[in-house]
Formats: structure tokens, sequence, C-alpha cells
């Protein structure tokens, strides 16, 4: 009996459900041992129960079939009810049992089965996430082996591993339910499953990235900047990118086509504004359009790229970026006779890793997330996805500085969010700063300034009162406004002897590597994801640690005065620090490129690239 036939001429949903016995024993004769039926006692068992004898637990096999369509827009309560099935299975059998799931999809009747092929390949995936994992109270639920059939003008099979990945199969026959104990398929080099709506199921092609934030400029910060040079990074390598914003305005949009790029926003909603925009569907030129890939940052955006997946786009893949690390964050808030700030920090711990092990790929800015996101998904669900690296490329600012051409002003930049004043470290280089000025007495000049960028309004007055106790009399302090203008940041850059970021915790330090870009000195926090990376890649003599990372933690005095050092080398001898500063950037664009971090993005989400050389 062929399968493909028998399910095609059955025609109406009814009718195939009268086909059901017919279709069991087909998938039961490719089948060992001694078969029996699920219909026994009144108990919830799977459609087909496989004895294997007394050495083996038995094998249940649990039958769907569906109509695409109509799967399409109930993947998510599928899902969940396959899974609650599972529960019930597992616990029926107390003695262990061998679960397997065969799903067949079905074409509609008026569909145009190519064109849709892109989405329902996705479904596979979607339903990996149900293999075998354990319950935190212990409790067995999912498959041990998925087996998934797209049957339409043309039959498709796979095999499902348990990360998701997708093994083709020549057909039903050879795509039999590989029993737990057997070993996973190999995946092949003609395995790869991406196809284009009109071409064949085993075509390649680039995958479409739908990117979730909350504006496309750098209002809110390095989220936004780092979302936006990520997907103009992505257009780059020629994929498809869609970056949904709760809306638009002609200016963004035209900046962002500049660069291949679609800005899409919903529908307005009387009396719903910013951010809650985004649970809601995004409108799309084509009515049709489903992405591959849905990216979403940390838990201020992370929690929308979740939603949008599971109420709209439930084949796509969801990427989590992570940004941060909370825990060490609001440690670093914290002062040290203030109150604790526990409850915030474990509530966002939860949130970030709960997003995470949910995903698809969990991707760190550099390396030192990356590690910590890793780590805190260990004992959380033993299907937890794979974590990936992403170090990001250096920002293109036009020439950069003239190593030759040092700025008159003796000025220290700080850009940050200088509300938190203990967790950025204004602390330490203010007085660091006083430490170098003590130090060069007669031999300064100008007294040095320093200049800290991003201030919100709100804030000035308090931050003028931290700031100014710590630093008067002998350090001047200027607070210039947030900004988001790239000329007014690249004029602070260009104008500065030296850019600090003295933070007690940074996920990564982009203001810092913006500065590295332009060919600025920099003095950064050793407990920074940038501190790894610089430290990966950048050499200094014989020195382990490149002289721009300091300590920021250890005995106060230890520190005042290391930074103070730093500030004192580089502001007595300029010219030498500027040439480090190019030496720097020189050999971290050997080693970094947007380029780069893309085609190994893409690697990792199963798309083939060939890397930068």
């Amino acid at each position: 009996m062929d399968l493909a036939r028998t399910i095609r001429e059955a025609g109406s949903v009814a009718a195939r459900r009268r086909q059901r016995i017919e279709l069991e024993s087909v998938v039961a004769e490719h089948l060992r041992g001694k078969i029996s039926y699920g219909t026994s006692g009144g108990k919830n068992l799977p459609d087909i129960i496989v004895d294997r004898g007394p050495s083996k637990p038995p094998l249940a096999v649990e039958v769907t079939v569906c109509e695409y369509h109509s799967l399409l827009a109930n993947i998510g309560n599928r899902v969940a009810e396959l899974q609650g099935e599972s529960v019930r299975v597992h616990r029926e059998f107390s003695n262990g049992v061998q679960l397997a799931l065969m799903i067949v999809i079905v074409a509609d009747a008026d569909m145009d089965w190519h064109a849709d092929q892109t989405g329902a390949m996705a479904v596979p995936g979607q339903l990996g996430k149900g293999l075998s994992p354990l319950m935190a109270d212990g409790t067995a639920v999912g498959f041990h082996r998925i087996v998934v059939g797209l049957v339409g003008r043309g039959d498709v099979w796979f095999s499902v591993s348990r990360s998701g990945e997708l093994y083709s199969e020549p057909g039903f026959r050879s795509a039999s339910l590989r029993l737990a104990d057997e070993p996973e398929p190999t995946k092949s080099d003609n395995d790869t499953v991406a196809v284009s709506a009109d071409a064949g199921p085993t075509s390649q092609r680039l995958p479409r990235f739908l990117l979730i934030a909350d504006e496309w400029k750098s209002g809110k910060g390095g989220i936004s900047t780092l979302n936006r040079e990520l997907a103009i990074a992505l257009a780059k390598a020629d994929v498809s990118v869609h970056v949904a914003v709760p809306s638009t305005d002609p200016g963004d949009r035209d900046q962002a086509l500049a660069s291949g790029i679609s800005l899409v926003a919903p529908d307005p909603i009387p009396g719903v504004a910013g951010k809650q925009l985004l649970l809601t569907k995004p409108r799309f030129s084509e009515d049709a359009y489903s992405p591959d890939v849905i990216i979403g940052h940390g838990r201020v955006l992370g929690p929308y790229a979740y939603a949008v997946q599971n109420l709209f786009f439930p084949f796509a893949k969801r990427v989590h970026i992570t940004h941060e690390d909370p825990e060490r964050l609001g440690e670093a808030k914290e002062e040290i006779t203030g109150p604790s700030r526990m409850a915030t920090t474990s509530s966002r711990r939860d949130i970030e890793i709960e997003l995470a092990v949910s995903a698809d790929l969990v991707v760190g800015i550099g390396p030192f997330l990356a590690d910590t996101i890793d780590d805190a998904m260990r004992g959380w669900s033993p299907r937890r996805p794979p974590v990936h690296t992403l170090i990001p490329g250096l920002h293109d600012w036009g020439a950069g500085v003239d190593p030759e051409d040092i700025p008159n002003r003796r000025q220290i930049l700080l850009v940050a969010r200088a509300e938190d004043v203990r967790s950025k470290g204004l602390d330490i280089v203010t007085n660091a700063a006083k430490w170098a000025i003590t130090r060069l007495g007669n031999d300064l000049g100008e007294r040095p300034a320093l200049v800290i960028r991003g201030v919100l309004d709100a804030d000035a007055d308090e931050v003028k009162q931290r700031i100014g106790a710590l630093a008067s009399p002998i350090l001047e302090v200027f607070l210039r406004p947030y900004s988001t203008d790239e000329l007014t940041l690249r004029a602070d850059l260009w104008g500065s002897r030296v850019v600090v970021m003295p933070s007690r915790h940074e996920g990564f330090g982009l203001a810092a590597y913006e500065a590295i870009a332009a060919g600025v000195p920099v003095l950064v926090s050793q407990e920074s994801g940038l501190a790894q990376v610089l430290r990966s890649f950048v050499r200094d003599e014989e020195r382990t640690m490149p002289r721009e990372v300091l300590p920021v933690r250890g005995d106060e005095a230890d520190i005042q005065e290391s930074w103070g050092r730093a500030l004192q080398g580089v502001l007595a001898n300029p010219r030498a620090a500027f040439a480090r500063a190019a030496d720097v950037r020189s050999q971290l664009l050997r080693k970094v490129s947007w380029d780069r971090a893309v085609a190994e993005l893409l690697e990792a989400l199963g798309y083939v690239q060939e890397l930068p050389v």
C-alpha cells in the first residue's frame, strides 16, 4: 500500500479519519515486533504499540494527519496538545516506553504546494522541540523519535533530531520511526533543507530575517545600535531583512531602505502605544510573508520576539540575543550601604533564562555573555539550545583619527547612562583623574576635564551633585545630554584624548568599542565582554592583559592608582597613546568584521556560508 496515495485519495478530513486503521497498518508493516492498537481498557494509549520483547521497552507510536493551513493556524496549541499526550502515555507505561510521533501534513486542495513548502518545512523544527526532555518534577514529556511527511504534489519526508534539525529521507519506507536506542541519522552534504517559493525542496536560499526592535535609531542605547548594525550587515549579505518597530516615520524608512532593509509596523490601535504594539502582527507588503528567523534582544525585546513567533510565525526559528548578565549588573548597581536589589535581579535573570531556553539559538554579544548564559541555562532544560558568540564588527566612522593630529584639549570622555553612577564607575574615573592631575603637576599645561555624554535631562541635577562632590575642586566635569546623532558622537570621540569605560559590569561595552573603531585611545573595565575580546585578539608586547584593560574590583586605593597611572600616561604622552590606538584598531580589523559575524551566525542557524578570509 502506498501511504501518500492513501492520504491524498482520502479527500476530506473526515474521510481521512475513516482511513485511520488503513494508515496505521501501513505504519505498522514497517515496525518489527508484535503489533497492537491503543484501544484496550479505555486508556488513552497511542495508535500503535509494538511489543519488542522482555529486554526492551515497548515502542508506542502516535500517528496524526492534518491539513497544512489548519496546522499553521494552531501549531502552538497542537504542539502543547501532543506534549500533553506524551505525558499521559509515559505515565501509562510505568516500566518505561519508547515514544514516537508520525505526523503527516497534507496539502490543502487549492493551495500552491511549492509556494508553501518554505513554511511547511519549518514545521518539523517546531515539533522537534517536543523530543524527550524531562520536566522539573521528573515526569517524562515528549517523543524520542519524530518523522514528518509533507504530502502533496511530490512527497517529502524528514526525520527530526533532538535539536530540531531535519534529516531528509528518500521516502516513507526509508524514514522508519527510528527507536531511541538507535543512533540518530548522520546528516550528509545533501541534507540541507532550505527552499524558496519558486524552487524545489532541495535548493538552497538564504533565510528571511525579522528583527524585533522598539526603534530604528539609537534613542534608547546600545541594543538599538547593535540591532541596526546587525540588520545592515545581514542585508549586505543578501539576506532579506525586515525590522519590526511600533511605528515608523518616512525618514527612518528611507534610511533603512537605503541599506536594503524594510521597516514594518503593526496597524495603530487606539489607546495602545509603544512596545505594546509589538504584540500585534506587523503589516508586510506581501500578505503571505513569513520569516524564517526572528531575532529578539534580552529581556527588553526578547518577550516580544517570543510573542511574535508563537502567535503569528510558529514555524520560524527564534534567536535570543543576550546583552547583559542581570545578576552582575544588579550587584554592580548596589550601593555599599544601600538596599539589596536581589528581588529585581532574580526576576530579570529568570526572564532572561526562560527566553533563552525556549529559543532555537542563543547568542551572546562577546564571549563573556555567551559563557554566562550557557552556564545559566544548565539545569533548566536538558534540551537547552546551542549558544553562539557574536563579536560585532567595528563601526565605520570614516577615515578615522590621524595619529599625528592630537586634540588640543586634554579631554577624558565617558559615554554612559550617567544616572548609574556606581555601576558605570563614575567614581572610579573621577578619583583616578584627580590622582593623575596631582602627579602631573606643573608639567600638565591645560588642566584635564572629564566629559560625561549621556545625561538625561531629568537626572542632570542629581548627577551634577554626586559627581561634583567627588570632583571638586581639582577636576572639571562637563555634563552633556544623551544624543543619538552620529556627527555629535564623532565630534566627542575625535575631540578626546582618551575614552574611558570604568564600569563595574558591562556585558560588552559598545561605546568603548566605537572609540576603538574611531582610533581613539581607550581604557576599559576588566569586568566587560570587550576586555575578553581585547585579550583574545590584541597583542601588547609581553603583557598577558593589554594595557587598555584595567581592574575595577579589589582595594579602592589600588584601583584608583591603576586607572590614575593609565590616565597619566595617556595625557603625558598623547602621541604614543594615539599610535597605540591605531595599532589596536588595526589588529582588531584583521580579526573581526560584520561580514564574518553574519556568516558565522548564518552557519550557526544551519545556513551554509563561506566565511570571509
